[in-house]
């Protein structure tokens, strides 16, 4: 005899997100967390009592190593940092490449005819730009814009030009040049706020494999391979990754005080685990869970 159970039957359709009315007297809870001025300069600004600049990186090493992220997220300065990755057509990168390719070509012939000295930079980029020519046709690398701005905050202007000095020594530790913004200030602070735009577009272009040398979270200790991401590391502030069924024993164990965010731990682990494709099965009696099961299909 065949038992359906309906809570274990798969849906094909899409997860579904439940949307959010915006609620009445919305606009008064602007007005009410909105500052009280805000004042964009040409290379500062000032929202209330709180100055702050923006800063944007222009160039990178021929290099990056991985997790260089680290060290400026590590600071205990006050900033906001977004990166924005956008993917480029490969065809037109190509048609560059191929110009660039043949330019520097010509360069090396015209020393070899004259007999002047080896210059290893154009031997070092032609070979640089030959081999990513051949990654992108094999499919084995992707062209991407990167953007990077910082916007620092200081309690006066005196403070903020430490930690702007600060912050752009650490970078050029790294060979990685980064310039304060002129003239667009007001640009630059609301491509720093999460609303996912990009008001400058000031971008630079990178391969994929050095793209992923901006994953800021590196933790040797704590993350592994793949999983759910259960939370931060509070030492290094990187992310803790955990997958439970790569042990012998997948059982875990939550144990808190009373409002302390057990259940919504474990809720959130449920819907990280259905976004891997994992199968949850969940035995609630006070239907605690009904809501989730509905949005997910359950």
């Amino acid at each position: 005899m065949k038992i359906q159970i309906p809570f274990l039957k798969k849906q094909d359709s899409k997860i579904g997100v439940p949307v959010i009315e915006e609620k009445k007297g919305f606009e008064q809870i602007k007005n009410i967390i909105a500052p009280p001025a805000a004042i964009f300069n040409i290379s500062d600004f000032q929202i209330g009592e709180i100055y702050g600049k923006n800063i944007i990186v222009i160039t990178y090493p021929r290099f990056l190593f991985a997790g260089w992220l680290e060290n400026i997220l590590s600071l205990p300065e006050p900033f906001n940092l977004s990166i924005f990755f956008m993917p480029r057509d490969p065809g037109v990168f190509l048609k560059q490449l191929n110009k660039q390719s043949l330019r520097i070509e010509s360069q090396l012939r015209e020393i070899e005819e004259k007999g002047l000295p080896r210059d290893p930079r154009l031997e070092t980029a032609y070979k640089d730009i030959e081999e990513l020519k051949n990654a992108i046709i094999q499919g084995t690398e992707k062209i991407l814009n990167i953007c990077l701005y910082l916007t620092i905050f200081g309690e006066n202007k005196e403070d903020l030009l430490v930690r702007e000095h600060k912050i752009i020594k650490l970078l050029e530790s790294s060979l990685i040049i980064a310039k304060p913004v002129i003239l667009e200030q007001e640009n630059a602070f609301l491509s720093n706020l999460p609303l996912c735009k990009d008001y400058l577009n000031v971008s630079y272009s990178m391969n994929s494999s050095a793209a992923s040398s901006f994953f800021p979270f590196i933790s040797s200790e704590l993350s592994m391979d793949k999983g759910v991401l259960m939370g931060i590391n509070l030492q290094d502030n990187s992310l803790v990754l955990l997958d439970r069924f790569a042990f012998e024993n997948a059982h875990m164990v939550i144990i808190a005080r009373s409002g302390a965010g057990k259940s919504y731990t474990t809720k959130l682990e449920v819907m990280r685990n259905l976004m891997l494709g994992q199968d949850v099965i969940i035995l609630d009696p006070e239907n605690e869970y009904q809501s989730i099961a509905e949005v997910y299909g359950g």
